[in-house]
């Protein structure tokens, strides 16, 4: 318990100023700094096996706020898709919602910066994000470092993280 305590005081604040670098809002960076260390909690038997508590907890919010942003970007193209398939069936298709322009310009926006990516990022990031490989097997795959796909895939989320921050905020 008392562990747990002093890792919540001595890194809450500094987390949630991690999150906010990721995420378009403070009150989603507060929740899962507390969805992170509510984690902890569950495994507080365990924080002192855990070598690099820094490292561990930093890790756990950032990839917390990447699947956030994954799943907002894929609730908004549900929500387009959804709209799309509602006035296909009521044949009213050509009045076409600002969600749905504004869905498809995300997309649009999306798979231009992909493109830009440099080919390797690009290569790495398409074989993380569309065919579901794990940083070590694409490691394997392309004869590269951990280390170099985990840093190539921050380098394409960073540059798609700015695009998808201006569509959020509409």
């Amino acid at each position: 318990m008392e562990n747990f305590s002093e890792i919540y005081k001595m890194y809450h604040s500094k987390l949630v100023r991690f999150a906010c670098d990721f995420l378009p809002s403070r009150e989603d960076a507060e929740n899962l700094v507390h969805d992170a260390f509510i984690e902890l909690w569950k495994n507080n038997e365990h924080i002192c096996e855990i070598k690099n508590i820094n490292a561990y907890m930093f890790r756990l919010v950032r990839n917390r706020c990447l699947d956030f942003i994954k799943h907002m970007v894929h609730e908004k193209a549900y929500e387009a898709h959804a709209i799309v398939e509602y006035k296909a069936r009521e044949g009213a298709l050509e009045l076409m919602s600002d969600t749905e322009l504004l869905a498809g310009e995300l997309m649009t926006l999306v798979k231009r910066e992909v493109e830009k990516l440099p080919n390797r990022c690009r290569e790495i990031f398409m074989l993380s994000r569309v065919d579901g490989m794990t940083h070590a097997e694409i490691a394997e795959h392309l004869a590269l470092s951990e280390n170099t796909v985990s840093v190539q895939l921050g380098i394409a989320l960073r540059r798609l993280r700015a695009v998808t921050d201006v569509y959020m905020r509409k």
